[in-house]
């Protein structure tokens, strides 16, 4: 009975999704920030991409550090949103 349980519990957890999913943090350069409103938009263009939870942009460094849902988001979907408002991004290796 007990091995029932545990069978049953782990075939569910898997079909959740809830054992694949990761929190994962990237750091992205950012090009075309020239003003303080420009971190602004940047922010909001990541911050609106499904499975977002922490950006942190800086015009300085030129860069932005995103906290992600890998189940829900994907390095290319967070370069694409930068990049459709103007800021072409890259993951920095």
């Amino acid at each position: 009975m007990t091995r029932l349980f545990g069978s049953t519990l782990v075939a569910l957890t898997l079909l959740s999704g809830g054992a694949l999913a990761a929190e994962r943090t990237v750091r992205l350069t950012v090009e075309n920030m020239t003003c303080e409103t420009c971190p602004i938009v940047v922010r909001q263009s990541l911050k609106a991409v499904p499975g977002v939870g922490y950006v942190k942009v800086s015009m300085a460094e030129k860069s932005a550090v995103v906290t992600f849902d890998d189940a829900k988001a994907t390095v290319a979907a967070l370069v694409e949103a930068t990049t459709k408002t103007g800021f072409p991004s890259a993951q920095q290796q």
